[in-house]
């Protein structure tokens, strides 16, 4: 190959006199050889941005930013949608998701180990303040038998005014190394009806649920025709949850009276019975006008979980001057 300073000497003395030669054909060399050097210079293609940087990407024909990051946050973290709806103390509860996390940016108190996070949706559709504090209520069972309890929330203090539905999480102190499917949420204190819910999707809960019959089933008292419309048994009822073993069971009645005789009201003794255990109801009876039909009345019970079978009983009433007891039997399978 010709040494730089002869193809410059070529190039200048073929075109221009020898007093212009040296400048023109430096020019004329350097404009060739540029390309060449700025592709060996070049650090990165721009279809290869660095690791950690950012570039514009168009989508649909608008431009966004794209950022990679390797900072812990929670999109560097697990994500696992749950959707579980459970029931505790009346408010309804949606289990969304649980996140693990080393930390969350609305996160005032990390954890050393790192961060479980579990995002709820509570619902109250009672018509008084209902109670649920995560932290006195809620632990999370790990898979060595012990359990933790949470260290914050994003709304303290736990309660919920009537109708109000609102977003919350609530956040345990749990390794990263340790998988949100082998943990078990605990909603309940020790001395409460406690429910068990595996952390993954599809987990079933159905034992914790409500059920519900309607027997239509009819006594007379007195002159009065009580029908049982629903009968339901639940672990909780009115913002409260039922003590260990214990659950409630709902009773609705419609009572029709065709005599002029009034009745019902707190004059009447109300039980239920199942089994050896007999309770008395939490509620008095609606009072029944002679006459009166279409009446409404809602009686609770407290009741040892699993039972099945029942009696609904009304005592007699010297006031109404009924000597003798009436009742009806139904069942909640």
């Amino acid at each position: 190959m010709l040494p730089l300073y002869r193809i410059r000497t070529l190039i200048a003395g073929h075109f221009f006199s020898s007093g212009r030669q040296t400048i023109i054909g430096w020019l004329v060399l350097t404009c060739l050889l540029f390309p060449l050097l700025s592709a060996c210079v070049s650090p990165a293609s721009s279809d290869n941005p660095p690791a950690g940087g950012s570039t514009n990407q168009t989508l649909g024909g608008t431009a966004t930013s794209a950022t990679t990051s390797a900072s812990p946050t929670p999109a560097s973290g697990s994500v696992t949608p749950l959707n579980i709806a459970i029931t505790y103390a009346s408010i309804q509860i949606m289990i969304i998701d649980v996140k693990q996390a080393s930390t969350f940016t609305d996160e005032k108190n990390p954890s050393p180990s790192g961060i479980l996070r579990l995002d709820l949706k509570e619902t109250n559709s009672t018509s008084g303040t209902a109670y649920c504090d995560y932290t006195q209520v809620g632990r999370l069972l790990l898979p060595d038998g012990t359990n933790v309890a949470p260290f914050a929330t994003e709304i303290n203090g736990g309660s919920i005014d009537a109708s109000i539905v609102r977003n919350n999480w609530v956040d345990f102190p749990v390794p990263l190394t340790t998988k949100a499917s082998q943990l078990t949420l605990q909603l309940g204190k020790d001395t409460e009806a406690q429910e068990m819910i595996p952390l993954t999707a599809g987990a079933d809960v159905s034992k914790y649920t409500a059920k519900s019959v309607s027997p239509n089933a009819k006594m007379t008292y007195g002159k009065i025709v009580w029908t049982v419309t629903t009968a339901t048994s639940e672990l909780s009822y009115g913002d409260k949850q039922a003590d260990k073993g214990m659950m409630f069971v709902v009773v609705d009645l419609n009572a029709d009276n065709t005599s002029s005789t009034a009745g019902g009201g707190d004059l009447v003794g109300v039980r239920l019975k199942s089994g050896d255990t007999t309770s008395p109801a939490q509620e008095f009876l609606n009072p029944v006008a002679g006459n009166q039909t279409n009446v409404k009345s809602t009686v609770s019970f407290i009741m040892p979980q699993g039972s099945t079978s029942f009696t609904l009983i009304f005592l007699p009433s010297n006031a109404y001057g009924i000597t003798t007891q009436s009742s009806v039997d139904f069942q909640i399978g």
